[in-house]
């Protein structure tokens, strides 16, 4: 039995994915921090550089101009060094992979490279209706490439009610 190249291209874009995903929760407590060896993401043209004084970049992160990024693990994924690297090379370096794999499977997609940790949707909008099935709340933006509306939706519909109740220490 044989599986066709696009399932097989699937398969690897989710795996990268869900790494990429570890990387995230892993940061995100501090996902609007830089660390020195991250690699950060230029939002206005999506090229990236390493960090090496974290305390002189994060005044244009604050900004929203540049961002951390996490792995598409690929033959083109650049590793972290530093705190960057401590957080992100255990996920990666526990799945007994490396670039070579990934380069062997190019045809299928698996290039490599980094993406934002974040992102900000533009032309963000939302109205309250009701039609036949109801009331109903509509939620408008535009976002960039590598960008999930279902990430953003999560985000805003999640339960923080949790955490507010738990008392201070």
């Amino acid at each position: 039995y044989t599986v066709d190249k696009h399932l097989k291209g699937l398969f690897v874009s989710a795996y990268q994915s869900y790494l990429f995903n570890r990387v995230l929760v892993a940061r995100m407590p501090d996902i609007d921090k830089l660390l020195l060896g991250d690699m950060a993401y230029l939002h206005v043209n999506g090229a990236c550089f390493r960090v090496e004084q974290p305390e002189v970049e994060q005044p244009r992160c604050d900004r929203f101009e540049i961002s951390a990024t996490g792995p598409l693990l690929g033959g083109r994924t650049t590793k972290l060094t530093g705190p960057a690297g401590e957080i992100e090379n255990p996920i990666l370096d526990g799945e007994s992979l490396n670039e070579q794999d990934f380069r062997q499977m190019k045809h299928l997609g698996a290039r490599g490279g980094r993406r934002p940790l974040r992102f900000q949707p533009r032309n963000a909008s939302m109205s309250c209706g009701q039609d036949n099935f109801g009331p109903y709340l509509e939620f408008r933006f535009e976002l960039d490439a590598g960008c999930y509306a279902t990430t953003l939706l999560a985000e805003i519909t999640k339960d923080r009610s949790a955490t507010a109740a738990e008392p201070e220490e």
